[in-house]
């Protein structure tokens, strides 16, 4: 865990920031061993996905459309999860990553209140 400690009030500052406080989605992955995450899809892009990895053993990858990438600690990235992704640990040690949701750049204030009023309705719990 001290890998993890300076990194500690981030979430709070980057995703209350980004979301509006609306339900951020935010939260530490930690990949067990020999683990492939399939491909998946996101459900809406009004909202960015960033990974942070903490802790990245040998050989982890991740792969978003048709460019893969290895882990390398502390380097952060930001994609569209609604574009086919998958993750990889191949190895015999845990990863863990940083994950947390940053509203969409190309959103007016406007639609960010549309976004946000849809999460608030009834059926659009976790829309985002």
């Amino acid at each position: 865990m001290r890998d993890i400690a300076p990194h500690a009030g981030v979430a709070e500052r980057i995703s209350a920031a980004a979301s509006g406080r609306l339900r951020p989605e935010r939260y530490v992955l930690a990949a067990r061993t020999q683990h492939r995450d399939p491909p998946h899809v996101g459900v809406n892009n009004a909202r960015l996905v960033c990974h942070l990895p903490l802790i990245v053993p040998e050989g982890c990858w991740f792969r978003v459309g048709a460019e893969t990438r290895y882990w390398k600690r502390g380097e952060a990235f930001v994609f569209d999860d609604t574009i086919e992704h998958e993750a990889m640990n191949p190895s015999d040690e845990l990863r863990v990553v940083f994950i947390f949701d940053v509203w969409h750049p190309d959103l007016t204030d406007t639609e960010r209140a549309a976004v946000a009023a849809l999460i608030g309705s009834e059926g659009g719990v976790g829309a985002l």
